[in-house]
């Protein structure tokens, strides 16, 4: 594997990781989750203390990424690293099955 190769699974990563926060909702059940909701995938990447208060017939609900300029976040930029890593890794053996997969079917 070359090093274009890499580069490119890693931007892909990197883009794909990026934007599950805002995509990837995240199921609260009670009023205390609200105090410390997790954003990310595959691993929670973004915390969140949500300023929210709602009454309690409004549980279960879901929620995505909200304004960061209203509720305290921070970003845990270990997690993020590891599931830029870990889909890094899918991304490559899967292209690896791929590839082998094609040329078994060619020759």
């Amino acid at each position: 594997m070359n090093l274009k190769t890499i580069s490119i699974i890693m931007m892909i990563s990197l883009i794909i990781v990026g934007i599950t926060p805002l995509i990837i909702p995240v199921t609260v059940t009670e009023p205390s989750q609200l105090s410390n909701l997790r954003f990310g995938a595959p691993l929670p990447f973004i915390q969140q203390e949500s300023t929210l208060q709602p009454p309690d017939e409004w549980f279960p609900h879901k929620l995505v990424l909200l304004s960061p300029w209203e509720n305290p976040t921070q970003i845990l930029w270990g997690n993020f690293l590891a599931s830029v890593v870990l889909f890094s890794i899918v991304l490559t053996v899967f292209g690896i099955v791929l590839t082998r997969m094609q040329s078994h079917f060619k020759g």
